[in-house]
């Protein structure tokens, strides 16, 4: 069984390079058909977002996991692309599944149960709590960005 997500996950922007070293700013994507342009006014669509509001970055990740069941046990592998790309790397990952055999509820559920799908839906949580997070940083930057407006036009 494999299933692949992608989603948006919200670090601090001190944990990664310069923002400007992750897309140049003084070009749009396209290549050679790329044109100067206004630093502010590029969105890398495919790299991190900056709020500067909170100074968080927003930026894409992948889960992508893979169970082979087995009568002789069985096994989770997971792909993690390369740190260049600031994804959840697999010592994260083991991380977060190790927290999650410490919470009571999850406990709770591996105790009663010995199917490895519990295990695998567990890793899950990790996608939507980092949706959760995600969604709680966009808000907090666009009450910002308003709060910003109206005391300039307030």
């Amino acid at each position: 069984m494999t299933i692949t997500l992608s989603f948006i996950r919200a670090i601090d922007a001190g944990d990664v390079p310069s923002a400007s070293r992750l897309w140049p700013a003084d070009t749009v994507p396209g290549g050679a058909m790329a044109q100067p342009c206004k630093p502010d006014l590029i969105i890398n669509t495919q790299g991190p977002l900056h709020l500067r509001s909170t100074d968080r970055l927003l930026v894409p990740d992948l889960l992508a996991v893979h169970l082979v069941r087995s009568h002789h046990g069985s096994t989770i592998i997971s792909y993690h692309p390369g740190p260049e790309h600031h994804a959840t790397s697999a010592d994260s990952l083991k991380r977060r599944l190790q927290l999650t055999g410490q919470s009571v509820y999850w406990n709770s559920i591996f105790a009663i149960h010995a199917d490895p799908t519990f295990v695998y839906l567990s890793l899950f949580w990790y996608v939507l709590y980092a949706w959760d997070e995600s969604m709680e940083t966009l808000y907090a930057h666009i009450c910002a960005l308003v709060r910003l407006f109206l005391s300039s036009y307030g």
